[in-house]
C-alpha cells in the first residue's frame, strides 16, 4: 500500500502543474515542456476512456479467468493470451486516441480556408513531413535508389546547415532508410494507398490536396524558421505515405509485447511469473512515453532493444549450449540492425555488458564473442549492401551530435534534470515499483535494473543532455520489468495501473502532441 500511497502525491503534483501551475518544465532556454493554453474540452476525454475501458476491462476479465476460474493448463494459457492480446490492442489504438481534437480547425466565414493547428490529428501528418520535427520521413521522398544514398551519406546528408535540422545526420542511413523502405511499399500497393488516404479524410476532415497544401505550408516555414533555407514541397501521396508510416511506428510497439512478457516471465513457469509478465506489459503499454512517442523513430528502436534484450535472456537461460549460442547471435544482429537506424540503441548493448559483468560473469566472455561477432559481421553487410563508410557515418554523428545538441546545452543542469524529467514520463505507477533493496537473481529482473545503471551513467557523462523523455522511450521496457518483480498485491497493483493510466491520459490533454513541426 505505501507504493500506492507514494505514487497519489506525485500524481496530483503534476496534475496541479499541467491543469492550474503552468509554467516550464526543464532548463530554459535549452529545452523545455510547457503545458497547452488549455486542456482538451470534456467531450474529447471519452474515446480515450472508451478504449481504455473497453479493452483494458477485457484484459482485465482475461487475467481474472486466468488466476481464479481456468483449471487445465489450456485454460490457463488461452487466458493468458487473451489478456495480452487485448492489452496489444490497447497499445495499437490508445495512442491514436491520444491524438487529441485539434486536427485542423473550421473557419466560421464562408469560403476561407481551414486554419491550421498544431494539436490533434493535423499534427501526426505535419509531424512526419516537417524536416525540423523529424526529418527522416523528408529525407525518404528525395531517394532514387537505396544504394546511391548509402554511398553519399557521409558527404551529403551529415553536413547539417542547422542545428534545428540536423537528424538525419546525427544517425546512421538506416533511420532514414525505415521511411524509404515504408515508402516503396506504400507505393506499390494501390489498396494501401486509397485505405490509408481514406483514413487520412476521416481523421482531419478535409480533402487530400487541403492537407498536403497546409502540411507544406508547416514544413516550409519550419526549414526557414530554423535558418535551414527552402525545402523540396512533397507530394499529395505523402499525405497518406505518413499515416502508414505512423502506423508503422506504433504497430512495432505492438510487436514488442511478446518479448517484454517473455523477458519479464524470465523462462520460469507459474502464477507469479505469468502475473509479473502481464503487470510488466500493462506498466509499459500505459506508460506516457510508449503512448506520447508510439509514432516517433523511437518506437522501433525500442522494439529492436528490447527484442534483443529478450533474446540475450534466453541466451542465459537456455538449457543447452547449441541453443544459448543461437540466441546469442540472433541478440547480436538485431542490436546491429538496430543500431543502424540510431547509434543510442548501443546503450542496450551497455546494459547487456554490465548485467553479464554484474551477475553472469562466467558467461562474460563466451556471450560477449558471440553477441560481438553477430553485431560487426551484421554491420559489415549493411555497409557493403548500402556502400557506406561505417566508421565515417558514426564519426559525423558524433560530430554532430556535439554541434547540435551537446555544445548549447549545460552537463552540469542536465546531469540530474534529465532524471527529473524523465520521472514523469515512465508513469508514477511504474516509478514507485523502482526503488527497493531487493537482490536480482532472474534474469529479466538483472536486466532491468542494469537499465537503470546505464541511464544514470549516461546522464552523468554529458552525452544526453535533454529530451530524454522521448530519446529514453528503448529503456522504458526493461524497467517495467524490473519494477513487475517489485513484492505488491493484485489489488495494490490494479490500482497503480489505473494511476498510470489516468496520467498518461492527464499528460495527452494538456502537454501533446509532443512531436510539432
Amino acid at each position: 500500500m505505501r507504493r500506492v500511497l507514494a505514487s497519489l502525491p506525485l500524481f496530483f503534483a503534476l496534475a496541479f502543474w499541467l491543469l492550474i501551475g503552468r509554467g516550464s518544465f526543464g532548463v530554459r532556454g535549452e529545452w523545455i515542456l510547457t503545458p497547452n493554453a488549455r486542456p482538451w474540452p470534456l467531450g474529447a476525454w471519452l474515446l480515450p476512456l472508451g478504449v481504455l475501458f473497453i479493452f483494458c476491462g477485457a484484459a482485465a476479465l482475461s487475467a481474472y479467468d486466468r488466476f481464479r476460474r481456468a483449471k487445465s493448463e489450456k485454460e490457463k494459457r488461452n487466458s493468458t493470451l487473451m489478456a495480452l492480446f487485448f492489452l496489444a490492442i490497447v497499445l495499437f489504438l490508445w495512442p491514436w486516441s491520444l491524438l487529441g481534437p485539434g486536427d485542423i480547425s473550421q473557419s466560421t466565414s464562408t469560403g476561407k480556408k481551414p486554419q491550421l493547428t498544431l494539436e490533434g490529428r493535423f499534427n501526426i501528418v505535419a509531424a512526419q513531413w516537417s524536416d525540423v520535427a523529424t526529418e527522416y520521413f523528408g529525407a525518404a521522398y528525395q531517394i532514387n535508389n537505396a544504394r546511391d544514398f548509402g554511398r553519399e551519406y557521409a558527404t551529403k546528408w551529415q553536413k547539417p546547415v542547422s542545428r534545428y535540422q540536423a537528424h538525419v545526420a546525427t544517425h546512421p542511413p538506416g533511420a532514414v532508410l525505415f521511411f524509404y523502405g515504408a515508402r516503396r511499399i506504400y507505393e506499390t500497393l494501390p489498396p494501401l494507398q486509397s485505405a490509408f488516404e481514406s483514413l487520412a479524410v476521416a481523421l482531419a476532415h478535409q480533402p487530400i490536396k487541403d492537407m498536403a497544401e497546409g502540411a507544406n505550408v508547416l514544413r516550409i516555414s519550419a526549414s526557414r524558421g530554423a535558418g535551414a533555407g527552402e525545402v523540396p514541397p512533397l507530394p499529395l501521396s505523402a499525405v497518406g505515405g505518413a499515416l502508414w508510416s505512423a502506423f508503422l511506428l506504433g504497430f512495432s510497439l505492438v510487436a514488442a509485447i511478446p518479448a517484454v512478457y517473455g523477458i519479464a516471465k524470465s523462462g520460469q513457469s507459474g502464477d507469479e511469473a505469468e502475473k509479473r509478465g502481464l503487470f510488466a506489459v500493462a506498466l509499459w503499454t500505459l506508460a506516457p512515453s510508449t503512448n506520447l512517442f508510439a509514432f516517433t523513430l523511437d518506437a522501433p528502436i525500442a522494439a529492436g532493444s528490447v527484442w534483443t534484450l529478450f533474446l540475450i535472456s534466453r541466451a542465459l537461460d537456455a538449457s543447452d549450449s547449441k541453443r544459448a549460442r543461437i540466441y546469442s547471435l540472433g541478440a547480436g544482429i538485431l542490436l546491429a540492425l538496430t543500431s543502424f537506424v540510431s547509434i543510442g540503441a548501443l546503450a542496450i548493448g551497455a546494459v547487456i555488458a554490465l548485467m553479464l559483468f554484474l551477475w553472469r560473469r562466467e558467461q562474460f566472455f563466451s556471450r560477449g564473442l558471440q553477441i560481438g561477432f553477430a553485431f560487426a559481421a551484421t554491420w559489415a553487410i549493411l555497409s557493403v549492401a548500402f556502400a557506406f563508410n561505417p566508421f565515417l557515418v558514426v564519426l559525423n554523428a558524433m560530430e554532430v551530435h556535439r554541434f547540435a545538441t551537446l555544445s548549447s546545452r549545460s552537463w552540469l543542469l542536465w546531469a540530474p534534470m534529465n532524471l527529473i524529467m524523465w520521472a514523469p514520463f515512465v508513469g508514477f505507477g511504474l516509478l514507485v515499483c523502482i526503488f527497493r533493496r531487493e537482490k536480482p537473481r532472474i534474469s529479466g529482473a538483472q536486466l532491468g535494473i542494469s537499465t537503470l545503471f546505464i541511464l544514470i551513467l549516461l546522464s552523468i557523462s554529458g552525452n544526453v543532455r535533454g529530451e530524454v523523455e522521448r530519446l529514453w522511450l528503448f529503456a522504458l521496457a526493461p524497467i517495467a520489468v524490473w519494477a513487475a518483480f517489485a513484492p505488491i498485491s493484485t489489488k495494490n497493483r490494479a490500482i497503480l495501473l489505473g494511476v498510470q493510466a489516468l496520467q498518461t491520459l492527464l499528460m495527452a490533454a494538456t502537454l501533446g502532441p509532443l512531436v510539432r513541426p
